[in-house]
């Protein structure tokens, strides 16, 4: 993947060519690569209906992780006759994983994850939607196929989806054993959230808007919709998403016949250029037909999962009392933890209780807090220090809070 830099007539995001219109490559910001194109003739842009030939520069493919191998296809014969290019630096792209989920499924994403969408607040849940940039037939009537194919365009589309994430994303179709509305968890009994196009502005405020037959931000020319790069897709006449479904995301039946994926001779389309996102009028088109489809995320919480625990159980007056925070995933950018600390007894020094406040570094998943008691000579119960996170720009976690004992090292044994 690459980012062009200074690129005489190309826009960051768009299309590009030779004049002859052989398609050369995809200039995408935010990608693994930076790139400067010297020309050396007159290009111009063009628009082309799927992700085009791209040059890898760099590493190679198979010596990068997941985000670095999100490659298109390689250099053509028709790419000798075209500019110069050369590198000139490597942008890293941050990825997080769904490997750990939270107990209502959804899976934390760090505050500073470039997809979090503008105005989502930490703790807010969401998922992001895309329309494959790639087609295929809708003659399958395994609902794996169409899930196993989105998340395929998911692994090769943005750099900032891992593999692992990009693995959960589901087909927004219906089938004969499976409605779309369960494929993809978007029932009233599942973990609710607002949904986004990947990359983009919102689509839905949560599931029931999401099936209410119109989607927000939707005009007639389709223009909010975006593919698996993340990226706004220009819709042609009959450009259009095989989905088998109604709007209700249930499976569909048109003229009396099964139109669901898989059917035969017709299953149902939604046309991108239609303010009816799953079901234009249950209009269908042949199942030997090269379609799109809708790829739809795991739910998301925006924000790190801040714990805390005691680093030891228990600690003698005038000792200092240690404990860890913990970040998942790890911060993208610098987070302020806010605390409170309590002394259950006398043996905190001057100013080590009440509320505090620690950052947590960009890329550090961990961070020591300490606070110091004093051994004051003077006979007296057991105590203890507990330090509880505070609601802030994160996720309190369920180990919000954590306590060491303190010991007096004066009291009298009694015989």
């Amino acid at each position: 993947m690459v980012k062009a830099s200074k690129a005489r007539g190309v826009t960051a995001g768009g299309d590009w060519g030779s004049r002859e219109g052989r398609p050369f490559g995809l200039i995408r910001p935010n990608d693994m690569t930076t790139i400067k194109v010297l020309e050396s003739g007159t290009q111009e842009r063009r628009n082309a209906g799927t992700p085009p030939h791209c040059v890898w520069m760099g590493p190679s493919p198979s010596g990068v992780g997941s985000g670095a191998r999100r490659l298109w296809r390689g250099l053509g014969a028709g790419l000798l006759s075209l500019p110069l290019l050369a590198i000139f630096g490597t942008v890293a792209q941050a990825q997080v994983e769904c490997s750990n989920p939270n107990p209502d499924g959804s899976y934390a994403v760090p505050e500073g994850w470039e997809l979090i969408p503008a105005g989502v607040s930490p703790g807010s849940k969401f998922r992001l939607l895309f329309a494959t940039s790639s087609t295929r037939q809708p003659s399958s009537s395994d609902i794996a196929v169409y899930n196993t194919f989105v998340q395929n365009r998911a692994k090769a589309g943005h750099a900032a989806i891992s593999d692992s994430c990009a693995s959960l994303f589901k087909v927004v179709g219906s089938t004969s054993g499976v409605d779309a509305r369960v494929n993809t968890d978007t029932e009233a009994d599942d973990t609710d959230a607002a949904i986004y196009w990947l990359n983009g502005v919102k689509v839905a405020d949560d599931y029931a808007d999401f099936y209410d037959g119109s989607w927000d931000n939707t005009d007639s020319s389709g223009k909010p919709h975006k593919n698996e790069y993340g990226l706004t897709r220009s819709v042609w006449n009959r450009d259009f998403v095989f989905t088998g479904s109604y709007n209700d995301g249930t499976k569909a039946i048109s003229g009396g016949r099964p139109a669901y994926l898989g059917s035969r001779p017709f299953v149902v389309v939604a046309p991108l250029d239609s303010r009816s996102p799953l079901n234009n009028r249950n209009e269908a088109d042949s199942w030997t037909v090269l379609g799109r489809y809708y790829g739809l995320s795991p739910v998301f919480t925006a924000g790190s999962v801040i714990t805390i625990s005691a680093d030891a159980p228990r600690v003698t007056e005038g000792e200092s009392v240690s404990f860890t925070l913990r970040a998942e995933p790890v911060p993208l950018q610098d987070i302020k933890v806010r605390l409170n600390v309590r002394d259950s007894g006398d043996f905190a020094r001057r100013g080590q209780t009440g509320t505090k406040q620690v950052t947590l570094s960009k890329g550090r998943g961990s961070l020591k807090f300490v606070a110091t008691t004093q051994d004051d000579g003077t006979e007296e119960d057991h105590g203890a220090i507990t330090v509880t996170v505070r609601p802030g720009s994160y996720i309190v976690g369920a180990e919000s809070e954590a306590r060491v004992r303190v010991s007096d090292d004066e009291i009298t044994a009694t015989l």
